[in-house]
């Protein structure tokens, strides 16, 4: 059987960081993905020690078209996405009512 394939949004910390450690446990391969890279790359690593199966993307959820080129880049290299973890969560320190993406989304359109 080859090895499923995991994407984790949010993984730098918190409940995705321990999603994404669950889900190396399990015998995924973990994209662990965040906009907080040094978190990010720890999370990878922390795996990686465990003899577990990891890497850190760089992935900003609110911008369309890094999410496309990350999926493009999966998807070239990886046969399926067998789990995906949508847990990152955008904490603007304005009225999302009012607040839109680079491509002109709001936020709770995301996710």
């Amino acid at each position: 059987m080859s090895e499923r394939t995991a994407i984790v949004t949010g993984a730098g910390i918190g409940l995705g960081r321990a999603t994404a450690i669950a889900l190396a446990d399990a015998g995924y391969h973990v994209i662990v993905t965040d906009i907080l890279d040094q978190e990010g790359a720890r999370v990878a690593a922390e795996i990686s020690e465990k003899s577990r199966s990891a890497e850190y993307c760089r992935l900003d959820v609110t911008d369309t078209g890094a999410v496309n080129h990350l999926l493009a880049d999966i998807n070239s290299r990886f046969a399926t996405i067998d789990a995906l973890v949508l847990n990152a969560e955008l904490r603007a320190r304005c009225r999302c009512r009012r607040w839109k993406t680079r491509s002109g989304m709001k936020p709770w359109m995301l996710i």
